[in-house]
């Protein structure tokens, strides 16, 4: 069976993505042949639509502007979407190859370590869902980024009826690279360009920060900008304001998300300003995300008219995010705002970060209407409301919280949030040792699954219970998890396991 990358790695800005299967699809099929693509970069090449989501032959196209071997099947569609036919064009000036659709048969007997299918499906709730596909053993299809846990592993037939449901049109896209066990760039100029040194001299390393401002302005690819951009914290306080300064302004929607992130990350109140700006005035609705959340971290009550404001943006992401930076500014203004945008907001996203900002402004008895959050339909929503639960958890509140933890992993079919709850539970243990028997259970409950017992290693390190500890950091070996990516770099797993 293909090793595929964990969702658990997928990159923080495009968990956050309505109708994300699609970019996430090409997300993993892209690192897996070891190339990789800023998120922003990724979610513009899809086309991709908070109301559409991703079209299949946008993904076909995006992955064939990466580098990939691409070939498009389907049957017929009777109405096909404006962004499609736009798509249909590109891809004939690709020479993407664009047939008829197959047998599912001849999709599964296709599957390689050089071929990987993502094809789409009809799930329980009617919607169409993308996900590759990594291997077919024993009449079962094996779908690593399926919406649930059950759907991972899908008997054939069952994928079958899915595959041929109305409006599915068996839409397939076949994506070819070189050997993944042998990474290397597509070709020089693109991998320099990608470590962000392309047309600049390679000489000089680019890690000095006085030369971080003269890169930037002499960069001529987004991607390299912002690369430049992520590294700018490097610098002297002098030099990172003008560069994040220069990137706040810069044409391309990834490189003014970079340095509305990186500017929280800087704390300098006199970037503020430029933020705010950005929060107000920005076409692009995460970069006005990054600016909202840098103005929580860097606390300026000057932010404060800004972020009420933007409990009224058009994107619930915003709104959502400017709720939870009010939370950094205790007072009148900002509870009264958030109390009114609470009685107008349909978005349980939004609700949610409303909640969790009043409950750290003082008002605890709305615990019990954020834990609600978590029976909200949207998975996305449940970890959000998870990682909320465990920022608010103190003493007064642990068992609580640890409690609708527990009740949520019962009822939990998502692994995305399983996960999520487990690492909540690891580090609310030297709150609530209850949280250690729940992690316990999970693993009685499934002793095959090697994530709980991975975040219990943790807890009861976290409790100085160093001698269980181990004892599971052998049960990790024993289930091959040693090298598993998502803990390569975690040091307390490490030691248990080696």
């Amino acid at each position: 069976m293909i090793q595929f990358p964990s969702f658990l790695l997928v990159p923080c800005r495009l968990q956050k993505l309505d109708h994300s299967c699609g970019v996430l699809a090409a997300w993993g099929v892209l690192r897996y042949f070891h190339i990789r693509t800023s998120a922003e970069c990724l979610i513009q090449a899809c086309r991709h639509a908070e109301t559409n989501g991703v079209f299949s032959i946008a993904l076909a196209v995006a992955l064939k502007e990466q580098g990939l071997v691409v070939t498009y099947r389907s049957d017929p569609d009777p109405a096909p979407h404006s962004v499609e036919l736009r798509c249909f064009r590109r891809a004939e000036e690709l020479g993407i190859p664009i047939g008829r659709a197959i047998e599912l048969e001849e999709v599964l007997a296709q599957i390689t370590p050089w071929t990987i299918p993502i094809v789409l499906y009809k799930t329980d709730d009617g919607n169409a869902h993308f996900s590759p596909i990594v291997g077919y053993v024993d009449d079962y299809v094996y779908l690593p980024y399926a919406e649930t846990d059950e759907m991972c592993k899908m008997p054939r037939e069952e994928l079958l009826q899915r595959w041929n449901a109305p409006g599915i049109f068996r839409q397939c896209v076949m994506v070819s690279g070189p050997n993944p066990l042998t990474p290397t760039g597509r070709t020089a100029e693109g991998k320099a360009r990608r470590e962000g040194v392309s047309n600049l001299n390679t000489d000089t390393d680019p890690s000095e920060p006085q030369d971080l401002l003269a890169r930037f302005h002499a960069a001529r690819e987004a991607d390299e900008r912002e690369t430049i951009v992520e590294s700018a914290l490097e610098a002297d306080a002098d030099i990172v304001s003008a560069l994040l300064i220069a990137a706040l302004d810069d044409i391309d929607q990834s490189v003014r998300y970079a340095g509305a992130t990186q500017a929280g990350s800087a704390g300098l109140p006199h970037l503020v300003a430029v933020l705010l700006r950005v929060l107000e005035q920005d076409r692009d609705s995460m970069v006005r995300v990054a600016a909202a959340e840098s103005l929580g971290m860097i606390g300026d009550v000057m932010a404060v008219p800004a972020l009420i404001h933007a409990l009224n943006d058009r994107s619930p992401l915003v709104r959502g995010w400017a709720a939870s930076s009010l939370a950094e500014f205790p007072g009148s203004r900002s509870t009264e705002a958030l109390h009114e945008r609470l009685g107008l907001e349909k978005r349980h996203f939004v609700r949610a970060n409303i909640l969790f900002a009043l409950i750290s402004l003082g008002e605890s008895d709305l615990l019990s209407s954020l834990i609600s959050e978590l029976r909200s339909r949207n998975g996305q929503v449940r970890c959000a409301t998870t990682n909320m639960l465990a920022e608010l958890a103190n003493v007064a509140n642990s068992l609580m919280i640890v409690d609708a933890l527990d009740a949520c992993l019962r009822r939990e079919r998502l692994r995305s949030v399983k996960a999520t709850v487990y690492r909540a539970l690891e580090e609310m243990t030297v709150l609530e040792e209850r949280s250690i028997e729940i992690l316990e259970k999970e693993i009685a409950r499934d002793p095959d699954d090697m994530l709980p017992v991975c975040y219990l290693c943790k807890a009861l390190v976290r409790r100085k219970d160093l001698e269980a500890a181990r004892r599971w950091g052998q049960t990790l070996v024993a289930g091959h998890f040693k090298n598993a990516a998502v803990f390569a770099d975690d040091p307390e797993i490490e030691l248990l396991i080696s």
